[in-house]
């Protein structure tokens, strides 16, 4: 037996995953109806795969015609000739080209000082419209995502008893058998966080890069915790207080950098609230009853365990990010500016 059969057996143990005294066999779909197990994951990663294609498809055919048309991108409104003298010296001394050096240019360009200044300037304009429009390509998909997720989500668990009472999302566990539309749900969002785990080191680097890399981590965890434990309606309850309010947050983010500043606000005000009615006032309840209440109602196991210390850190994360929103409102009202995320602000500034 190989050194890597022997690490799978170990992962893959019953003993960790299930009950005392159940097999993978218990939880075999193509014998006793869907179910959460360690197949799963091939699903997971084919899902993560057709979003990583999808991904810069959508943004190259849609999103970024949509943030041109807005008045973003350097091809909009600068009016700079190219120079590759220029070009060259822009890159290596930003808009601020020492004194000697343009001296010298003078010279060898037949462009005055002040001709000079003014292309550094307009080229440092293309730039931040630039910027501004990756910016807005990258919101632009999360909100494309977070819209589907979020609606397909409230559709598919809506009418789901265990949606609204936790304790039946106990009941009977881990014995539940899965509907379609929630197992398909749960596979739409597992592929969305593995591609984020990647796409998430290619994007623009924002200030919380930290927090977001934890937070992916810590989500895809608990959906395999859930997942591979057959505890899938506490996992589908997970997805959707996490998806609901975000797509307010991108399309506040999106309105922000084309100048709509009073409707970005008018969404930001829409992903406040919805971030404090779920991730403040009822993810509590939720937590409750993972911590009290599921141990009478369900065999627990060594992963449900995890789960648990999982979905305590996922809080913390929670009231660390809830500081920052009342930060922004409260700077905003003493400063009379708009609101702006700024948890999700550049690490350099623009």
């Amino acid at each position: 037996m190989s050194f890597w059969t022997n690490i799978c057996n170990v992962f893959w143990s019953p003993y960790f995953w299930l009950p005392e005294g159940e097999t993978w066999h218990t939880f075999d779909s193509k014998q006793t109806g869907l179910h959460g197990n360690y197949t799963g994951i091939y699903f997971a990663t084919a899902m993560a795969i057709c979003l990583l294609r999808l991904q810069p498809a959508m943004k190259r055919l849609f999103i970024t015609p949509i943030g041109r048309y807005l008045g973003l991108g350097s091809k909009r409104r600068t009016r700079h000739p190219h120079n590759k003298t220029l070009e060259n010296l822009f890159k290596m001394y930003g808009p601020e080209v020492p004194e000697d050096i343009k001296e010298e240019l003078e010279k060898s360009i037949n462009l005055s000082a002040a001709q000079i200044q003014f292309w550094m300037k307009n080229r440092k304009y293309a730039e931040k419209l630039e910027q501004k429009l990756i910016k807005f390509v990258e919101c632009g998909w999360k909100f494309v995502y977070y819209a589907f997720s979020a609606s397909y989500g409230l559709s598919a668990l809506w009418n789901k008893t265990w949606f609204w009472n936790m304790e039946e999302c106990w009941k009977g566990a881990p014995y539940h058998t899965l509907e379609v539309d929630v197992w398909f749900y749960c596979w739409i969002c597992a592929g969305f966080y593995l591609a984020s785990m990647f796409s998430v080191f290619i994007e623009t680097r924002r200030g919380d890069f930290k927090m977001m890399v934890a937070h992916h981590f810590i989500t895809l965890f608990l959906m395999s915790l859930t997942w591979f434990s057959n505890l899938t309606r506490i996992g589908s309850v997970f997805l959707l207080l996490h998806d609901i309010s975000d797509a307010f947050l991108e399309i506040a983010k999106m309105c922000k950098y084309v100048g709509y500043i009073a409707l970005g606000t008018f969404f930001f005000v829409i992903f406040a609230l919805l971030w404090h009615l779920t991730r403040v006032l009822y993810y509590p309840y939720v937590l409750y009853s993972i911590m009290f209440q599921a141990q009478y109602l369900m065999k627990t196991t060594l992963a449900f365990q995890c789960f648990r210390i999982m979905a305590v850190a996922l809080f913390v994360l929670h009231i660390k990010w809830t500081f920052c929103i009342w930060n922004i409102i409260r700077n905003a009202l003493k400063q009379g500016r708009a609101l702006e995320d700024e948890r999700s602000s550049d690490e350099d500034s623009d």
